[in-house]
């Protein structure tokens, strides 16, 4: 399971056919939260030239809107959500990351 921080970008990973084939149109991928029923959609891309797939990543203004829990991954092959190409269930889990604000080194330059 990754650890998602939430307000962060978070890549998904490359989606293609486990043979390695490219699909044949840009996939949806959703992160899906069973608790609040809600689902936060990826921006898919296709990969670089020389590359097979689609490379999910989902954006820190996405993530940002998402509570602190565990999250699905699904993936669907079209854009009614309707097929169901991909499923993992227990892919991350989203956490508050706290800022970090006037921090300090208090290590010293020269120690004797």
């Amino acid at each position: 399971m990754d650890i998602l921080p939430i307000g962060g970008e978070y890549y998904a990973g490359r989606v293609r056919y486990l043979g390695g084939a490219a699909l044949q149109s840009a996939p949806v991928v959703v992160l899906h939260s069973k608790s609040t029923r809600k689902f936060y959609r990826a921006t898919v891309e296709a990969a670089p030239t020389g590359s097979v797939g689609h490379d999910a990543t989902f954006p820190a203004t996405v993530t940002a809107r998402m509570l602190p829990g565990v999250y699905a991954l699904e993936v669907y092959a079209d854009n009614a959500m309707t097929q169901l190409i991909a499923y993992d269930e227990f892919a991350v889990r989203a956490e508050r990351v706290a800022k970090t604000t006037g921090e300090t080194d208090n290590t010293s330059a020269s120690q004797s």
